[in-house]
């Protein structure tokens, strides 16, 4: 009876961590700091850019910089399956994104007729 119960404690156990690791991980901060990246365009051009991730008064704020300049993105947030979701506006068009989590800790997607992909700073 006694091995009974401690196997239903462990699968309820299990089950627990199961459930709460997707969103642990969806709710953990990007790394602050200066991401190495590329931009993909609809021809096939790739070029390296930075991104730099940082906080304003809490909110998760996302540059990128190429040697035109600086774009800001707006409404950037970490998603529950843990995308990096994020818009910003190209002349009179607001482009949407949508960067999935890559295993090495990076994001990698589509962002209207680009992709994008970042790499997380090295330590």
């Amino acid at each position: 009876m006694a091995r009974q119960a401690l196997s239903c404690w462990l699968t309820l156990i299990v089950l627990v961590v199961l459930w709460a690791a997707p969103v642990a991980a969806a709710s953990s901060p990007l790394t602050l700091g200066a991401w190495e990246g590329s931009v993909t365009e609809p021809e096939g051009t790739v070029e390296p850019v930075l991104f730099e991730v940082s906080k304003d008064q809490g909110e998760l704020r996302l540059e990128m910089v190429e040697d035109g300049g600086r774009v800001q993105f707006t409404d950037v947030r970490l998603e529950e399956g843990g995308d990096l979701v994020f818009s910003w506006r190209s002349g009179d068009v607001t482009m949407d994104c949508r960067l999935e989590p890559r295993a090495d800790g990076g994001f990698a997607g589509e962002c209207s007729d680009l992709l994008l992909a970042m790499s997380p700073p090295q330590e």
